[in-house]
Order: C-alpha cells, then structure tokens, then sequence
C-alpha cells in the first residue's frame, strides 16, 4: 500500500518549476547558490539555472533524456556528454539515474523497478532485484508513510528528505539532501517556491551559448 502510495504521487507531477536554494560540499568546504528548476516528466527534460546570491549567473544545465548540457559562465565553455560521463566529471554523483535526478529536485523519491518487496525492521522497506540484491532502501518516520532517508546501494548515495509540505493537493519534501555512501561530498536543495502542472514554453528547454564560449564533451574534460 505504501508503495502504491509513492507511485501514484510521483504520476500526480508532469511538469514544474520551482525557486530555491542549492548547497554543495565537499571535504569541509561548502559554495550555495540561487537555484531555478524546470522539468517536464514525459518527455525528460530538467533545465536548472544557477546564480550567485548577488544575482551573477554561474551555471546552467539542461538534461533531456540521458543527456546533458552544461553551460560554465566562469570558465565560458559548454559541456555536453551523457549523465554517466557527468557523474565522472564530479558535476553529478557516477552512475546517477535521470528518475534519481528527478526525484532530488521534485522532493519526493521515485520507486525503482524491483522484483521483491521486504521489511526486516520498523519503517524500512527494502526492495530488491531477481538476485535479491538490494535496489533501494526507504526509511520513513515513525509512524508515517513519509519516507525520511532513501538509499541507494548500487549507485553509492542516499537521499534525506524533511520539511514536507503540500501544494496544490500534490505532496513534496522542501529539503532534500544529496549525499554520497563513499565520499564526503553532498548537496543540499532547499525549495521555497513551487508550482506544479503548468504548462512550460518550449523556448525553457534551450541552451543560448554566448558568443565566445568553448564547446567541449564531457569525454574530453574529464581525462
């Protein structure tokens, strides 16, 4: 039932766009930055934008599909590859999946394909594949079937999600936070505004590439 529950609410969300704000760290050190999302769930598309605080735009990303673009405002070049080679280039975690990503920045977690279902303590449920390895892990609070911290072993990160709140009728976590199993690198995503199920202009979903700005694959960059 609870499983049924995530997934009807993940198909309750075609498209939105939110403002907020994003933190990265990594060994100690942190960087935040204004965020705005667009994201369209069929077709994939997610186009985040990046500011500094002061309003400087620092970088833009779109993904459709499995692949990505990434436009660098300091470094004034745009690198383009798929999602995997990203994760090499320590713009996203490796092996990250485009629902993950979905999941992170629509601040609820995506039920990943699974052949099993099991509980072995209170307000965990594991799910895994035809070799019983485990796919995904969901913890939730006490007493609830809002999922707390979902963790994903073959990918090496886990999500942490609190502040839930409901807009429009659709549930979301406010606070999402990113972390990798191996490292000590994490981004934490604070939504402050979101508006569900309305309709985006195409023109979103473009990358304008300023005259001047290197074009390079994410192949090459990240040799």
């Amino acid at each position: 039932r609870i499983l049924a529950a995530l997934r009807e609410e993940g198909k309750s969300v075609s498209t939105f766009f939110s403002a907020g704000k994003l933190a990265f760290h990594h060994n100690g050190s942190g960087h935040e930055a204004d965020i705005l999302i667009f994201g369209t769930r069929t077709p994939f598309r997610l186009k985040l934008e990046l500011r500094h605080p002061w309003g400087r735009p620092l970088m833009h990303l779109l993904i459709m599909d499995s692949q990505i673009q990434i436009l660098s405002f300091s470094e004034k070049r745009c690198y383009s590859g798929s999602l995997s080679e990203a994760g090499k280039f320590g713009i996203l975690p490796e092996g990250m999946l485009s629902v993950q990503l979905w999941a992170l920045v629509r601040g609820l977690p995506s039920v990943l394909p699974y052949s099993k279902a099991i509980s072995v303590k209170g307000d965990q449920i594991s799910l895994l594949d035809a070799n019983s390895q485990e796919v995904e892990i969901i913890d939730f609070y006490p007493e609830s079937d809002r999922p707390r911290r979902i963790t994903f072993p073959m990918q090496g990160i886990r999500f942490i999600l609190s502040g839930y709140e409901r807009t429009s009728g659709i549930l979301y976590a406010t606070n999402t936070r990113l972390e990798s199993l191996h490292a000590k690198n994490a981004l934490a995503l604070k939504l402050i505004q979101v508006v569900f199920n309305r309709a985006i202009p195409e023109p979103i979903f473009e990358l304008h590439i300023p005259a001047g700005f290197k074009t390079i694959s994410l192949k090459e960059a990240g040799r």
